[in-house]
C-alpha cells in the first residue's frame, strides 16, 4: 500500500493538474484579474448526477458524511460542519478543496493516529472524487489527458 504522503502528493499532482486544466478550460474566476480556477463553475457543470454517481459509488462517504473540518483563524480551531455535503458545489468546494487547502497548508497527517488515519482517508477519497470527473467535462478532460 502507499504510504499516505505518497497518496498526498498524488493527489497534489491531480488538483494541480486540474488547476491549469480549469482555466485553460473555460472555467476561469469572472470576479479576479488574475487567473484563478472557477472550481464552482465546474462544480456545477459536472452537475447533480456527478454527485449522485460518487454516492452511488461510495467513493467519497467520509468527505459527504464527515466533511473535512475547516481551521479557523481565532484561537485556531477547527470549524466542523453539522450537516453532510449535500451537491456537487459542496462535494468540490467543501470537500475536494479544503482536503486541497489542509494538505497543502500542512493540516494533514498531523496529530494523533485517528485523526491521522482520517486524514488518510479524505485525502484517498478527494482524489477518488478528482479521478472521477477527470472525463465528465470535455473542454477540461482534453486538457487532462
Amino acid at each position: 500500500m502507499k504510504s499516505a504522503y505518497e497518496i498526498g502528493r498524488e493527489f497534489g499532482d491531480l488538483f494541480a493538474a486540474y488547476e491549469r486544466a480549469l482555466k485553460r478550460g473555460g472555467f476561469l474566476r469572472q470576479d479576479r484579474k488574475d487567473a484563478q480556477a472557477d472550481w464552482k463553475a465546474f462544480a456545477r457543470a459536472l452537475g447533480s448526477e456527478f454527485y449522485d454517481e460518487v454516492r452511488a459509488n461510495n467513493l467519497a462517504d467520509t468527505v459527504i458524511n464527515k466533511p473535512p473540518a475547516k481551521l479557523m483563524r481565532e484561537g485556531l480551531e477547527w470549524n466542523r460542519p453539522e450537516r453532510p455535503l449535500k451537491n456537487s458545489v459542496e462535494l468540490i468546494e467543501q470537500g475536494v478543496c479544503r482536503v486541497r487547502n489542509s494538505l497543502f497548508h500542512g493540516e494533514k497527517f498531523v496529530g494523533n493516529a485517528g485523526e491521522i488515519r482520517r486524514d488518510l482517508v479524505l485525502v484517498m477519497e478527494a482524489l477518488a472524487v478528482l479521478r472521477a470527473a477527470k472525463a465528465k467535462i470535455p473542454s477540461v478532460a482534453k486538457l487532462l489527458g
